[in-house]
């Protein structure tokens, strides 16, 4: 289904191939299910959108593809703006014919662009588009192409880097657009595992004056993102010898990045194969300043020694540097679900040390169909503009042969108002209290 979701001050706009949902944040329905071609208005319902809410405009981004793999036929990329802050109003509509049919669209909001990744088969793979026609809904949007020069890719694997998705109200306007990468040792001119990193300087004045850096090279601690071949399946079920793929060598949608006074954080997952294809979440931490370069900060890899696989994750920071991470959940004794962690900031380095919540349980398996091992493809979680409320949603296992997405809100905080009882010590009877007694307790914070 591709699951995508965004949170804005009153409304969640979900959608999966292939139709969009609106809801209020107390979950009550305000619109559809309509179907993607209908509500972007291009009669076509081809599928693997992606929503987003533009916070720093108050407006909303919906976009879908359009097209085959065949280069004979229409390969494009359909993206609304919604005029107006509420998502259920009208949009306006862009459509940007490229030259290769683009699969697995991923895209970012960042200050002076909306920067897009695709796996194109050839031509140019990363694009920047202009943020400022698309919200005054002007007339053709310039959009300016690259590749990224020294990448290595696994054609096994969908091509994704991931553009730096901005969140919260603090930016720096000279700040370039930032593209990573995995690269992976497995793959062939890799000798070490690290992420590439990219700085991307955008001129719609004058668009053959836009540049694409040479990569950053970033070790990281080992790991293995390719867990089997595409699209033979990755995650055993219960009851079944069918496996179902969890999207191996992709970084995570999406790549959340915020500033903080004194540094910037940027928060990367992927999948990475703790032994025997059991998948954990690798996620990485990464930290600069707008004068200074990306390091990794801290890195950790979830995945409990419990037999199950943990993939497919999405990650994001909250104001307070609180990290919160959900994912999907599965193995031969568990049927595909949905569960997040996190950390505290100042919590050590590289742990996710918030007890495991389950978000749904999975109550079936997934046998049928033409494309049986293929699930998902991405989760998706967003940041509520309150600064502490993550969003998310991603599909699980509703019943057998049967796929649901579930969309669901928590926090990464300690309470504030968690102070309790423990203990009497005095008096300790009450036979001989008087109209004016002292009592004392012992209280605890839990």
């Amino acid at each position: 289904p591709d699951p995508t979701g965004a949170v804005g001050p009153n409304h969640y706009v979900h959608a999966v191939n292939r139709v969009v949902k609106i809801f209020d944040k107390t979950g009550g329905l305000l619109a559809g299910p309509t179907l993607l071609g209908t509500f972007l208005g291009n009669g076509n319902s081809n599928g693997d959108p992606i929503v987003m809410y533009d916070h720093l405009a108050d407006r909303w981004f919906v976009s879908q593809f359009q097209g085959t793999p065949d280069p004979n036929t229409a390969n494009d990329l359909i993206i609304g703006v919604s005029t107006t802050p509420d998502p259920t109003g009208s949009y306006n509509v862009y459509t940007f014919p490229l030259d290769a049919f683009p699969d697995y669209p991923h895209y970012a909001v960042w200050h002076d662009a909306y920067y897009l990744t695709a796996n194109k088969f050839f031509g140019n793979r990363i694009y920047a588009i202009d943020r400022n026609t698309l919200l005054s809904g002007g007339a053709n949007p310039t959009i300016i192409g690259f590749n990224l020069p020294g990448v290595v890719s696994n054609p096994a694997a969908v091509y994704s880097p991931e553009p730096a998705n901005l969140i919260g109200d603090d930016f720096d306007p000279n700040a370039p657009g930032y593209i990573v990468y995995l690269q992976d040792d497995q793959w062939n001119g890799i000798s070490n595992d690290h992420l590439k990193v990219w700085e991307l300087d955008i001129n719609f004045a004058n668009p053959g004056a836009s540049t694409v850096s040479q990569p950053l090279e970033i070790p990281t601690a080992p790991f293995d993102s390719f867990l089997r071949q595409f699209g033979t399946g990755d995650i055993r079920q219960p009851g079944t010898t069918q496996r179902i793929d969890a999207i191996s060598g992709v970084i995570s949608y999406a790549a959340n990045y915020r500033r903080f006074p004194t540094y910037n954080s940027w928060v990367v997952t992927f999948n990475t194969d703790l032994g025997s294809i059991r998948p954990g979440v690798r996620w990485i931490e990464l930290r600069n300043t707008d004068t200074t370069d990306w390091t990794i900060f801290q890195e950790g890899t979830y995945g409990p020694e419990d037999g199950e696989g943990r993939f497919m994750g999405s990650a994001a920071m909250d104001e307070e540097g609180n990290i919160g991470l959900a994912y999907n959940i599965g193995s031969v004794n568990t049927e595909v679900g949905l569960r997040y962690t996190g950390r505290l900031d100042g919590d050590p380095l590289g742990t996710m040390t918030f007890p495991e919540s389950i978000i749904v349980n999975g109550n079936g398996v997934q046998t049928a169909g033409a494309n049986r091992n293929r699930f998902g493809d991405y989760t998706h979680l967003s940041m509520d503009p309150d600064g502490v409320t993550f969003w998310f949603t991603g599909e699980y296992m509703k019943e057998n042969a049967q796929w649901g997405t579930k969309i669901v809100n928590f926090k990464i905080q300690q309470d504030s108002v968690d102070i309790g009882p423990v203990k009497i010590l005095s008096p300790e009877s009450s036979a001989y209290l008087t109209s004016l007694e002292t009592v004392e307790v012992d209280v605890k914070n839990f």
